[in-house]
């Protein structure tokens, strides 16, 4: 059977399903908005009680909301209009006549409030979407669909790049992530000519940028897309391979509840534990041009429409892991992914600022929370390949563990709210060499009694920030690129720590090619020992601490050591596994 027939007998089937199921039935008049009487005929605005058939150009204004028992469609001129902000909700089906363009939604940035759609049965033929996003900045983008198509890119009325990453304008600024391959090839362009084949991922993300050239007089440029929307739950294949990072996106045209907070279990992070290293979800903000990390200890949040990011792969879980999406989790709710409110928990805010750009990290004091990692309340910092025109997203700030510190980058690092002046967090700095640092701290619903200090162990100072105006600088002399110099204090008072304090916050651990990493020792000397589990001395060496300081591993069998490290300040025993 014909592709077409079957279409058609699909629709026609679809709309004897339609007439049986019928109760109020409610018919556009003439053209006009959805939520005025004069639209319908008999006077009647819709409810969700009503099977509703539009007949004319019926629009649902920005920021207004429709909803619907079920709707057909017919031919041209009839048409929904959804304008940015705006709502539909159907309990059933959604039967469009016309073919590619029956709902029309429209969106704008840089927030991406679109129009949304959410219905609770089956879709006949295609919506087209029109998204505004800010000109000549890259964007991370989904698409809706079943079947959108890639060649979208070529279309006249789309202004997107020719892709200028790698000076080829042969491509279009449009790609989806390949964690597997080399570092600078990690994201792959589409072709402009010929026509690029096939359609876009279900439920992908995509690297974007739209044309910097002034057509339509402002700053934001559009690109449309037409597809058949996806109408129950949708899986996007992940992989482990690489560093395990995937470019997923929403599937729905809707808002996605991401986190808890958006709802306890209809959730993406809730639900896709199982295939997730963390329950964590990496976004672009193309504006600021930084990575905005969410879990699910953070305020309720939850995906735009269209709008794409990273997840994380479970490690050994393999290369066809399935990302669960599913309609329960849609929402009509708008949330700004990037924006930031108070929950009520004691938060810490740190930034650091170099040549005018800010990049931050945050530290938060809540119960239940543990000093080592805490599964979707830690979060790392995006350690995928971030490179846009060529340029690295730069210098960046980032804590690591109190307890069990191996060396992860954490973007949020969630701790017990008591026992506050024993919690020394190591702070890490990415930055060249000969530069001004500015630490400076957002401080959220503070203890009574406790400040906020920065610890400088290279220069032995301590420096409060949680006072209105203060900041913390300094000049680098050596490029940084590890936490070992720089701690976070909490406490009532400003005095230096104790030695015994300042042993507990050293790091020891072991990286992949059997180096021992000693992080944030101080003094003129030290030496270290090594032990197996039976006591037997493996090592004995003398060393002086840096900060950071690396010490080669002789060849050893896997298994429990014991490293000895003594110091002018006293003893430090810290147990590491060889595997």
């Amino acid at each position: 059977m014909k592709k077409n027939t079957l279409k058609k007998m699909t629709l026609l089937i679809g709309c004897f399903l339609f007439s049986l199921t019928a109760s109020a039935q409610i018919t556009s008049a003439g053209i006009g908005n959805w939520n005025e009487t004069t639209t319908w005929v008999g006077g009647v605005v819709p409810t969700s009680s009503d099977d509703v058939t539009i007949l004319h150009r019926v629009t649902i204004p920005s920021g207004e909301n429709a909803v619907a028992k079920s709707i057909f469609s017919g031919a041209s001129p009839a048409q929904i209009i959804i304008r940015e902000s705006a709502s539909l909700t159907v309990v059933g089906n959604i039967i469009l006549t016309r073919t590619n363009d029956g709902i029309f939604v429209f969106g704008y940035g840089p927030t991406y409030k679109m129009g949304t759609i959410i219905f609770g049965g089956i879709n006949v033929n295609r919506t087209r979407i029109r998204q505004s996003l800010p000109r000549d900045e890259w964007h991370l983008v989904s698409h809706p669909f079943l079947d959108s198509r890639i060649d979208f890119t070529t279309h006249p009325t789309n202004a997107i790049f020719n892709n200028l990453v790698d000076l080829d304008g042969g491509k279009k600024s449009l790609a989806f992530y390949n964690d597997s391959l080399d570092e600078e090839s990690k994201y792959v362009f589409y072709n402009q000519s010929p026509k690029p084949p096939g359609t876009m991922k279900i439920a992908g993300g995509y690297l974007i940028k739209v044309d910097d050239l002034d057509f339509a007089g402002g700053t934001t440029h559009e690109f449309t897309m037409t597809g058949i929307m996806h109408e129950g739950s949708v899986f996007a294949t992940i992989s482990d391979a690489g560093k395990g990072y995937n470019l997923v996106g929403n599937p729905y045209l809707s808002y996605l509840n991401a986190n808890t907070a958006a709802h306890a279990t209809n959730n993406l992070l809730s639900a896709n534990a199982s295939v997730l290293e963390e329950q964590t979800i990496w976004l672009w903000d193309g504006i600021n041009k930084v990575f905005v990390t969410k879990n699910l200890g953070d305020e309720a949040f939850r995906v735009n429409p269209i709008q794409g990011f990273f997840v994380k792969a479970k490690a050994g879980g393999g290369l066809e892991q399935s990302l669960g999406f599913n309609k329960n989790m849609e929402s009509h709710i708008s949330t700004n992914p990037f924006s930031k409110t108070s929950t009520g928990r004691f938060e810490v805010g740190l930034s650091l600022t170099i040549n005018g750009v800010s990049k931050k990290t945050s530290i938060r004091y809540d119960e239940n929370q543990t000093t080592d990692f805490d599964n979707g309340y830690d979060s790392s910092i995006f350690d995928g390949y971030s490179t846009f025109d060529g340029k690295n997203v730069g210098e960046h700030i980032f804590t690591e563990l109190i307890q069990n510190n191996t060396g992860k980058k954490l973007a949020i690092q969630s701790l017990p709210n008591s026992d506050y002046e024993n919690m020394i967090i190591p702070l890490g700095v990415n930055a060249t060499a000969g530069i001004e640092l500015t630490f400076s701290a957002e401080v959220l619903n503070l203890p009574t009694g406790i400040q906020i200090f920065i610890e400088d162990r290279a220069l032995n100072t301590m420096t409060r920030l949680d006072e209105a105006d203060t900041s913390y600088k300094v000049t680098t002399s050596d490029a940084l690129s590890s936490s070992g110099r720089f701690y976070l204090h909490t406490k009532s008072n400003g005095s230096l720590s104790t030695d015994s304090l300042i042993l507990q916050s050293v790091s020891v651990y072991k990286t992949a090619d059997d180096v021992l990493i000693i992080n944030g020792l101080k003094g003129e000397k030290a030496s270290i020992k090594l032990y197996n589990i039976l006591g037997k001395q493996i090592m004995n060496n003398q060393f002086q601490p840096k900060g950071v300081t690396e010490i080669a591993l002789p060849k050893l069998a896997k298994g429990l050591y014991i490293v000895q490290i003594e110091t002018e300040m006293g003893n430090l025993n810290k147990k590491i596994i060889l595997e």
